[in-house]
């Protein structure tokens, strides 16, 4: 009876931390989609071409540099929106991927020193490590695709640096050679900034790493 409670009473203490896994993955999933937006926003802009205005949608223009600035501080801002509470279920990810850790040190431990143990603690370990892979496991995906799309943003803004530089004539569209000069350079900036801030300085990451695909084969080999 006495152990029962004791699982009981772990395993409910447990769950508010491994709650946070599952946050932590769908706030990834909602910066997700805000930056999906922006994305799109930028691609309506760089189409060179007149579009029929819709409600709800952002409209620029990239041969302006006040609004690929307006652009760009938008995205920021969506970005740093809930940055302390982003950060803080990132640590708790961790902290619960680090227990996972904990737990197969200690059926590790179990196995190679034959201790004597209650066939529930294995039972009970083994539950853990695979509940916690599975949210980790979520979480750390959701990172990854977050994290692809400032490498998609970054594709996005290099190919359209390079049509506007092959761009033929003194004026295509009403767009003048200084206009183009202006955007390009204005464009580059942005793409220098974005791959500074959200690829080298601060990208997404768990347990420090930044996230990618290799973190999360790393993570689940690690567990097994």
């Amino acid at each position: 009876l006495f152990l029962d409670l004791g699982i009981y009473t772990g395993i409910m203490s447990g769950a508010g931390i491994m709650g946070f896994g599952f946050m932590c993955a769908f706030d990834f999933e909602r910066r997700m989609h805000v930056a999906g937006q922006m994305e799109k926003a930028f691609i309506r802009a760089a189409a060179l071409e007149k579009h029929d205005l819709k409600q709800n949608e952002i409209h620029l223009d990239i041969f302006v540099a006040e609004d690929m600035s307006a652009w760009m501080s938008a995205r920021k801002v969506a970005r740093a929106f809930g940055e302390r509470y982003f950060l803080r279920v990132q640590a708790y990810t961790s902290i619960l991927m680090c227990f996972s850790f904990l737990c197969v040190a200690a059926l590790n431990l179990i196995a190679w020193t034959q201790l004597t143990h209650h066939v529930s603690t294995v039972v009970l370990l083994s539950t853990t490590v695979i509940v916690i892979a599975f949210i980790g496991s979520y979480a750390m995906f959701r990172g990854v695709q977050l994290q692809e799309k400032s490498y998609e943003m970054r594709a996005i803004l290099q190919d359209t640096i390079l049509k506007i530089e092959v761009m033929d004539g003194s004026s295509i569209n009403g767009i003048v050679s200084e206009n183009k000069v202006n955007s390009k350079n204005v464009l580059k900036q942005i793409d220098e900034n974005l791959n500074f801030i959200e690829i080298i300085y601060r990208p997404i990451a768990l347990l420090g790493y930044r996230a990618d695909n290799r973190l999360i084969g790393s993570i689940l080999g690690l567990l097994v």
